[in-house]
C-alpha cells in the first residue's frame, strides 16, 4: 500500500536523537558551574580580602644593592641638624623635597654633610647625586668626597668658574695633599643652579662625570673603601646653601 513505510524507514525513526541528550548535558553543566561558582566566589573573595598586599616601596628606600633617595620623607642616608663650632655654623634640614645645607663660615674650612650609618661604606660603586646652587659667594668650591677613612679620602669638587679637580689626602706617614687633576676647564658644568655629579670608582679605576659628560678617567690604588660625603671649602664671613636634590648609588663587582 502507498502510505505503508518500509522496514527501514521504521527502523530510523526509533533511532534516539542524540544532539537533545548533548543539550541536555551542557545545560546541566552550565547550571552546575553556575551553583559551584556562586558558592565558592564569595569563600576566595573573603580569603583574598584577609591576605596582605605588597605596599609599594617608600621613595627613601635601600634594596640589596642600590640606595635611593628623593627627600619626599626626610632623609635616612644624611645628616641633618645643626653644627657650631668655632669654623662654621651649618644647619641641614629637608625643604621641599631637597636637603638643604646651609653653611655660615667663621673660618676658612673644608666642611660637609656626612652620611649617616644606614648608608655603608662604599669600595665599587656608580654614585649620582644633583647639587643645586641656591645661594653662595664667588670663590665656592664644592662636590663629593668618597672612600674617607682614617687613611685619608678622595674628594671631586667644581667651581663657580666652571672647572673639576680632583684630590686625595693621605694620612700616612704625615697629612699630605695629592692633586690627580688639578682644576681644568670644562663648558658642562653649569656655574649656577644645578649640577649632577656623578662617581664611578671599581678596583683602582675612577670614573668622573658632571651632567652626564665624562671629564676623568684615570687609575689610582691609595684608598679602596670608606664613606661617603657632600663637602665644600668655604671661605671666612661667607653664608652657602645648597640644595641636594636627588641620591642614588648602585654597588658593584669589581
Amino acid at each position: 500500500m502507498a502510505n505503508k513505510k518500509s522496514k527501514s524507514e521504521n527502523n530510523q525513526e526509533s533511532k534516539p536523537d542524540n544532539s537533545v541528550k548533548v543539550t541536555i548535558i551542557t545545560t546541566i553543566g552550565i547550571i552546575v558551574t553556575t551553583l559551584i561558582t556562586a558558592l565558592v566566589a564569595p569563600a576566595i573573595l573573603r580569603t583574598l580580602e584577609k591576605t596582605p598586599t605588597q605596599s609599594p616601596l617608600p621613595e627613601s628606600t635601600i634594596t640589596s644593592d642600590v640606595f635611593i633617595e628623593d627627600f619626599s620623607q626626610g632623609s635616612k642616608y644624611w645628616q641633618t641638624g645643626l653644627k657650631d663650632d668655632d669654623q662654621r655654623t651649618a644647619t641641614r634640614s629637608v625643604v621641599d623635597g631637597a636637603l638643604r645645607w646651609q653653611v655660615i663660615a667663621k673660618e676658612e674650612t673644608l666642611t660637609g654633610i656626612g652620611s649617616t650609618s644606614l648608608l655603608p661604606l662604599l669600595s665599587d660603586f656608580d654614585l649620582e647625586t644633583t647639587l643645586k646652587l641656591v645661594q653662595a659667594p664667588e670663590s665656592f668650591e664644592y662636590g663629593v668626597r668618597f672612600r674617607s677613612s682614617d687613611a685619608g679620602f678622595y674628594y671631586f669638587l667644581i667651581n663657580r668658574k666652571g672647572q673639576f679637580l680632583l684630590a686625595k689626602l693621605l694620612t700616612s706617614p704625615d697629612d699630605h695633599w695629592v692633586n690627580l687633576v688639578w682644576w681644568t676647564d670644562s663648558s658642562v658644568i653649569n656655574l649656577s643652579g644645578e649640577n649632577m655629579f656623578r662617581i664611578r670608582a671599581v678596583d683602582n679605576k675612577i670614573r668622573l662625570y658632571i651632567n652626564q659628560a665624562l671629564l676623568a678617567d684615570l687609575a689610582d690604588d691609595s684608598l679602596s673603601s670608606g664613606k661617603t660625603d657632600i663637602v665644600a671649602w668655604v671661605h671666612k664671613d661667607t653664608t652657602s646653601i645648597v640644595d641636594m636634590t636627588s641620591f642614588k648609588v648602585t654597588l658593584l663587582s669589581p
